[in-house]
């Protein structure tokens, strides 16, 4: 059986200098942010986006998942760290994902539910990091 899948653009994005390594980014839908070089409670830094991609789109394709199956997950919390690769070029070597349902009681069901999820995340599929997921 072959699948078919629409195609689908995304953007624009705009990234925008506004001081020295500090940039705006906005979407859009007019969705703005602050990124840039290093760490600061005004901007957030490309390695923190991709990171918040990649959990989002977790949590989006979990939902997905779920009402998919007709079952109501309740509150998803995901906490994500990385690690940096120990060659070049630089770039992350892992994601761990922390998945945690605390409303959702059916362990086995959760399983399948978050295995579902990360075939169909956008984000988790155009990285070629290994993706670690673990129900907490």
């Amino acid at each position: 059986m072959t699948i078919k899948l629409k195609p689908k653009s995304y953007g624009p994005l705009k990234v925008a200098s506004l001081e020295p390594a500090q940039f705006s980014v906005s979407n859009q839908f007019g969705h703005e942010y602050a990124a840039g070089d290093g760490d600061s409670a005004e901007f957030s830094a490309p390695s923190d986006l991709i990171m918040s991609a990649l959990a989002s789109c977790m949590a989006i394709s979990l939902e997905m998942a779920a009402r998919h199956r007709k079952v109501t997950l309740g509150r998803v919390n995901i906490t994500v760290n990385a690690d940096r690769a120990s060659s070049l070029p630089i770039r992350f070597d892992s994601f761990h994902l922390e998945i945690a349902l605390p409303d959702y009681k059916d362990r086995e069901q959760a399983e399948a539910l978050i295995k579902a999820a990360k075939e169909t995340c956008t984000v988790s599929n155009t990285l070629n990091a290994e993706i670690h997921l673990k129900l907490v």
